[in-house]
């Protein structure tokens, strides 16, 4: 007789039954369709059971949020990128002559404006969340010693 298991879905926590031998295993959640590692909750969790198989399930739902920091600030650094290549444009057109008619003045200035506030945005987002990444990743660290 195979021993059963329960625990929770990471995603929808939604409780999942399954054969003690399946601790440790990712499978698609049988209520949400993503995938879960099944697991034995501590409290219910056996002396003869190995430790790297018992999980506390409150970060493993959030396992890629790393990645999806550094993804955001990536997003942000290329619209600000593509900001500032919109501010260029409009710059050269309007010091080619392009733009023939009244005074190039306001036009200049507010592309210089535009283009340095791109820029920054970019540039300075795309570092304050690959920022929030890592202490993320020192978070889970230190809570991995404790």
């Amino acid at each position: 007789m195979n021993a059963e298991a329960k625990c929770k879905c990471t995603n929808c926590s939604q409780p999942i039954s399954f054969p003690v031998e399946g601790v440790g295993t990712t499978i698609p959640c049988p209520h949400c369709g993503l995938d879960t590692i099944l697991f034995i909750p501590p409290s219910l969790s056996n002396p003869a059971t190995p430790k790297n198989f018992i999980a506390d399930n409150r970060n493993d739902g959030n396992k890629n949020i790393e990645k999806t920091l550094e993804i955001i600030g990536s997003i942000f650094f290329i619209l600000g990128m593509v900001g500032a290549g919109v501010a260029l444009l409009i710059l050269i057109g309007v010091l080619g002559g392009f733009n023939e008619t009244g005074d190039k003045t306001e036009t200049c200035i507010i592309s210089v404006c535009i283009l340095i506030g791109s820029t920054f945005q970019g540039v300075v987002l795309w570092a304050l969340f690959n920022a929030l990444a890592e202490i993320v990743r020192l978070l889970r660290k230190l809570v991995a010693k404790t």
